[in-house]
């Protein structure tokens, strides 16, 4: 994507406006509404009031940058009248009024018959204008945070029609816009594709890591071993020499956080909660801090871990788990916090509550509650399968290996996504704003 080597314009000018800077000679900056038609869609509207129609809607959950997401679409009732208004036509430009304020897809008729709620605005650009060329300058503009910077914000941003009315948009030559859109479309194509091979090769790896964790802690990793019926359905044979049996049986204590949040203050003692556990480590980058006091009652309250005791992610996150290293911080109710018997690893018992076997247990017991949340009462339930000691040794060293290799791989193509991405903000930005030409003959 990137051996391209792509010349400026011969001549700049100044655009007038700051954040713009200079711009091709022969282009021009103009106010969106002059170039357009913008329409915010319809309240959204529950009831038939005669004669209307049910018709299928956008929201802005549907709008994703270069495209429209369709797997999710909702109805609802418009009158004759607002069917002219609101239906949508092939290459109008749908913009987000509201959550990532500026997102904006093309319309490629992705269904037959499609409307908008108010939610989404509708930019028609006028006849003598690219619409795709009109896509990347918006997307240009969302990279750059202009459209955040413009938004009505009290609490939630929305980009009122008002406002992008206003907005002043980079308008070259109609054979400029068509170079410049079908240039973006052959790379931008070539770069997604790249970014989805690549984002499937992640999926595959992190699927390879769930197995070998599943037939670890459920089968062990010796090929060989006779195997003996675990009389739980769901977990099917076990080694002979194992044991089944419930959480509580294997563990000295099994309690959770504070359940009355501290006062947060700028420095002090740490307190950590579900957001500040990851995959294998406690993130203590954006974890808060809270008085010397309130540590130390927290502390003679039961709410430090001890070193080697596991953490469980139980409130809203489900799944998380991570081994004490360090333990000058108190928890919140939202971590479980688990102190194993001697004969139960904490590593081994961290790859158990990890493995997709124990994450479906655990998903099974709160099936039709509202909150997800995992109560101290159901994770002292839990159904552990634990080998004997030297064997459970055995299985950490290798999934430590294993994992650790997979991790590696994940994270190296992750970083080729990542730099694949910033590529593709960088073109953008570069080719719809003129700082280098892509006409024909030119590139």
């Amino acid at each position: 994507m990137n051996n391209m080597k792509l010349k400026p314009y011969p001549k700049y000018k100044d655009s007038g406006i700051e954040w713009i800077g200079e711009i091709p000679g022969g282009w021009e900056v103009r106010k969106l509404k002059t170039i357009s038609k913008i329409v915010l869609g319809k309240m959204l509207a529950n009831d038939d009031k005669g004669n209307y129609l049910l018709k299928p809607y956008l929201r802005a959950q549907n709008i994703f940058w270069e495209n429209v997401d369709v797997s999710d679409i909702k109805e609802m009732w418009f009158s004759p009248t607002e069917i002219k208004i609101y239906r949508l036509s092939k290459n109008d430009l749908l913009v987000s009024e509201g959550g990532e304020v500026g997102r904006t897809a093309i319309w490629s008729e992705e269904i037959d018959e499609c409307y908008i709620q108010n939610s989404v605005h509708k930019v028609i650009i006028s006849p003598e204008r690219n619409p795709r060329y009109f896509l990347y300058v918006f997307e240009t503009f969302g990279l750059l945070g202009y459209f955040e910077s413009i938004v009505n914000r009290v609490s939630i941003g929305h980009l009122t029609r008002e406002k992008l009315k206003e907005v002043n948009c980079i308008v070259p030559p109609h054979s400029d816009q068509t170079a410049i859109a079908n240039f973006l479309d052959r790379k931008i194509a070539k770069g997604n594709s790249l970014i989805e091979k690549n984002t499937k090769l992640i999926e595959l790896l992190k699927e390879r890591r769930t197995a070998l964790i599943n037939h670890a802690v459920t089968k062990g990793i010796d090929s060989n071993a006779k195997l003996k019926d675990s009389g739980i359905e769901w977990i099917g044979e076990i080694p002979e020499g194992w044991e089944v049996d419930k959480l509580k049986r294997f563990c000295k204590k099994i309690t959770d956080g504070s359940h009355i949040s501290p006062e947060t203050t700028n420095e002090g003692k740490y307190y950590i909660t579900v957001t500040d556990v990851k995959q294998d480590e406690i993130d203590f980058n954006n974890a808060h801090f809270i008085s010397e006091n309130d540590f130390e009652s927290l502390k003679r309250n039961g709410c430090q871990p001890n070193i080697t005791d596991v953490l469980l992610t139980k409130d809203g996150t489900i799944g998380r788990c991570v081994v004490v290293k360090n333990n000058d911080f108190v928890a919140l109710s939202s971590l479980g916090i688990i102190t194993p018997e001697d004969n139960l690893k904490s590593e081994y018992l961290r790859y158990y509550l990890v493995s997709d076997k124990n994450i479906k247990q655990m998903f099974s017991h709160i099936r039709g509650s509202a909150l997800t949340r995992l109560t101290i009462s159901l994770i002292k339930e839990l159904i552990i399968i634990k080998p004997p000691k030297p064997e459970q040794t055995k299985i950490v060293q290798y999934l430590d290996k294993a994992t650790a290799k997979i991790d590696k791989t994940i994270q190296k193509i992750e970083e080729k996504v990542n730099l694949l991405e910033e590529f593709k903000k960088s073109l953008i930005n570069h080719v719809v704003t003129g700082k280098v030409d892509v006409r024909r003959g030119k590139v």
